[in-house]
């Protein structure tokens, strides 16, 4: 099976996230991204105080930083040169950010 993402915003408290279902008049709560293991049909229950944090099995991860330009120079005249792992690593995250507008 193929794998993709869903870029959103990451915060920091379950209350705030547009995944966080609220039940009983903010007694308990639920995420809608993961399903409870014992059933399914139900969302899992976050177990934590979801107006304080978030818990560890969250399935929405910060995106990743970009790379900044290696430590080495050619010579002391020239700036800082980024290597082809740091150029493709940019380059994949401005891709997937859609910055060039090529999605």
């Amino acid at each position: 099976m193929e794998k993709g993402f869903i870029l959103v915003d990451v915060h920091e408290t379950c209350l705030d996230c547009r995944f966080c279902v609220e039940l009983h008049e903010g007694i308990q709560a639920c995420c809608v991204l993961v399903n409870n293991q014992n059933n399914h049909n139900e969302f899992k229950e976050i177990d934590v105080s979801y107006t304080q944090g978030k818990p560890d099995w969250c399935p929405i991860r910060k995106f990743p930083e970009k790379k900044e330009p290696s430590q080495f120079q050619i010579s002391l005249i020239l700036p800082l040169e980024y290597t082809d792992y740091e150029k493709g690593w940019n380059h994949c995250l401005d891709y997937l950010e859609d910055k060039h507008g090529n999605l």
